[in-house]
């Protein structure tokens, strides 16, 4: 394995420089590797990076260009993010967004990641997994990146993490979970949405989400809407927007529409027709008026579903559940019309354990946080401190949301 100093081709870091490496075993093409201040990430070839998030091994549309350049105009302003750059043959091939934690050479690389980040997930292209992920561990191992690396809501199984395995071995890091957690995902049933429903969902909870749709259809029409292209999806965030400030979160301060630049992160994250980023949006309407929307993100195989909120108006009737049961309905019928689906998988995109969708999804995946570095006591201490540190912090939230609800902030409803 050579290693060659200098700057990528076109770069432009104040301090580049350039590791190449090859992957162990069969030939791999050699990986090109340089790290981006904050203030060059913007200026990254746009074609190379959208064509990534197409063909990433595992997806993440949080990492996509159009919702990290989002958060780099607005709430991340302030932090300094920074890139871990991977080229092979002039094609973009992964990207290692971070930021670091503590003094430099002692402290922490976090894997990039604001309040809206629900995946923490590198971008690693699929025909390049291995030589990257070597490229990845070498350096980390000989000093050129940070030698702790925290990944926080990272898949724990899958193609991803079982070939990142086999590579820190080689090159003596070691992997240690901070935390686990079950994401709920939804998979078409062999039968469709009935076998669904029959396999899945108990028969009270059926029953009771059918009784409480005929009720809403008793105040007037209602009708499920999935919006696709960019004029049916203009609308749809900015009603998000006002549902959402009308309630518990608006009164608690901490709705989009509660703080400027929160606003203005949404506003351009799920806005239509960027090339970069696929939004769809979900709505429940009554006589044509939205009560409860979702914001969703399609990445490769998967639709993400980070943001839902409901009219509180209605909140007698549930419409926040009416609608995950009516995307759910839309999810099966696309394949079953033989239509365009908009993905085979579905992806609740929380960071907790759970979510109500847990009785309505037939999956889930088992996430987390973990700590990567050398095979040595201090990763090992990094590790308890993090534990340590992330528990405190769920004790905290524990006394928080019961404060909370107290105050008749903490009313909510699937994904809100």
């Amino acid at each position: 394995m050579s290693w060659v100093s200098g700057p990528l081709k076109g770069g432009t870091s104040q301090d580049p420089w350039l590791l190449r490496a090859q992957a162990v075993g069969a030939p791999q093409p050699d990986i090109t590797l340089t790290c981006l201040d904050v203030g060059e990430i913007a200026d990254l070839d746009p074609a190379g990076w959208d064509e990534l998030s197409r063909q990433a091994l595992e997806p993440n549309p949080f990492y996509s260009r159009a919702y990290v350049l989002a958060g780099l105009q607005t709430i991340d302003r302030h932090i300094r993010i920074r890139m871990g750059v991977m080229m092979a043959a002039g094609r973009m091939v992964g990207l290692f967004p971070f930021r670091r934690r503590g003094p430099c050479g002692r402290g922490v690389a976090i894997a990039a990641g604001n309040l809206y980040q629900f995946c923490g997930t590198p971008l690693v292209h699929r025909d390049y997994a291995e030589a990257v992920l070597e490229c990845w561990a070498a350096a980390v191992a000989r000093g050129k990146l940070p030698s702790l690396w925290r990944f926080n809501h990272v898949g724990l199984q899958g193609p991803l993490m079982t070939s990142w395995s086999r590579v820190l071995a080689r090159h003596g890091l070691v992997l240690r979970p901070i935390y686990k957690y079950e994401r709920p995902r939804l998979t078409r049933t062999e039968g469709g949405f009935e076998a669904h429903c029959r396999q899945f969902i108990s028969k009270a909870r059926l029953k009771d989400v059918r009784r409480t749709i005929r009720r809403l259809e008793e105040l007037g029409r209602l009708r499920f809407e999935r919006a696709t292209h960019a004029g049916e999806i203009r609308q749809r965030p900015e009603d998000f927007l006002a549902i959402e400030n009308a309630g518990w979160k608006g009164r608690a301060g901490s709705s989009f529409l509660a703080r400027p630049q929160d606003a203005r992160f949404a506003r351009l994250a799920f806005r239509a027709g960027q090339r970069s980023l696929t939004t769809v949006t979900d709505s429940l309407l009554l006589d044509d008026k939205p009560i409860a929307v979702s914001l969703n993100l399609v990445a490769g195989d998967t639709i993400f579903t980070p943001k839902t909120a409901y009219d509180e108006a209605y909140r007698r009737y549930s419409p926040g559940l009416v609608l995950e049961f009516r995307v759910m309905q839309a999810f099966y019928d696309e394949s079953a019309d033989g239509a365009e689906a908009q993905g085979t998988v579905m992806d609740a995109a929380t960071t907790v354990d759970g979510h109500l969708v847990q009785g309505l999804w037939n999956a889930t995946r088992a996430m987390g946080t973990v700590l990567i570095g050398p095979d040595r006591p201090r990763t090992y201490a990094q590790a308890l401190y993090e534990r340590g540190h992330h528990r405190l912090r769920e004790t905290a939230k524990t006394y928080l949301k019961g404060y909370w609800n107290l105050k008749g902030y903490g009313r909510r409803q699937i994904g809100s």
